[in-house]
């Protein structure tokens, strides 16, 4: 059960983040400046609204890590 658990911590960890690990939306979010692209308007309407409909979704993602800590604990 605890490899299972740690499997599941990563998996949090990836999509939301957490105190030791970035979240993979904050690293898409980024990958424009990492890469040397210029941010055109289009770029940052689409990053707005990809951080829209993630943030509406990530309450979700967290209940279910809570969900997922309270199950494994």
């Amino acid at each position: 059960m605890a490899r299972n658990n740690r499997l599941i911590d990563v998996v949090f960890a990836n999509v939301v983040g957490n105190d030791e690990r970035v979240s993979q939306y904050e690293k898409f979010l980024a990958t424009d400046k990492a890469l040397g692209i210029q941010e055109t308007d289009d770029i940052k309407d689409a990053k707005r609204l990809y951080s829209s409909i993630l943030r509406n979704n990530k309450t979700v993602l967290d209940e279910l890590q809570s969900l997922k800590n309270q199950l494994y604990s």
